[in-house]
């Protein structure tokens, strides 16, 4: 155990040529969103997801994302334990309304942030800088920060919450290395909490 230990340790102190290359990749993304989400800026919509994409695709072998029933279920599963008492709870404990989102928005929702948003930080950054429950962790910190600039302008802290349910794509991606769950359960909860 101390073995495993001071291996994981010494591979976060010394990252492989890959794991630098991704981490100088989040400080550029990283910057896109802040200064998106502190200017307000409407190009950046586009932008930032692109680069999400485009990140991934040219350094990684091939795309983590297979269609397998079971990885599906386990996103599904994944939904069900951790979005749907969300729901239940705004809907009955708080008499909050559940209003469908229109399509077109439910659309965006899947190409602009889950999709690119998942292949980046989980196919890309996880797994460039080790695809192991500490770099959960660290991924679902840097999630965090991408989302902070409300925080950091207002002092709104639920952008932070996004550290939580990052865990849990995390874990999704760790226990499958494949994208696809994590991506169906980043979709319905980013439906869950803006419907």
């Amino acid at each position: 155990m101390a073995n495993k230990i001071t291996e994981i340790s010494d591979k976060l102190k010394t990252p492989d040529r890959g794991g630098i290359v991704a981490l100088c990749w989040f400080v550029v993304v990283l910057s896109l969103c802040l200064i998106q989400q502190v200017y307000v800026i409407r190009f950046f919509y586009l932008i930032i997801p692109a680069a999400l994409y485009i990140i991934p695709v040219c350094y990684l072998r091939r795309l983590p994302m297979s269609v397998k029933t079971t990885d599906i279920l386990l996103g599904v599963l994944g939904c069900v334990f951790f979005v749907l008492p969300f729901v239940l709870i705004k809907v009955v404990v708080m008499k909050g309304a559940f209003v469908p989102p229109p399509a077109m928005y439910i659309l965006t929702v899947l190409m602009l942030n889950a999709i690119p948003e998942e292949l980046f930080f989980r196919g890309y950054l996880q797994e460039s800088l080790g695809n192991r429950p500490a770099t959960v962790v660290i991924v679902s910190a840097m999630f965090a920060l991408c989302h902070s600039g409300r925080f950091l302008v207002g002092g709104d802290i639920t952008p932070l919450l996004t550290f939580f349910p990052s865990l849990i794509m995390g874990r999704l991606y760790l226990k499958t290395s494949n994208v696809l769950p994590s991506v169906l359960f980043h979709f319905v909860a980013n439906l869950a909490f803006t419907s």
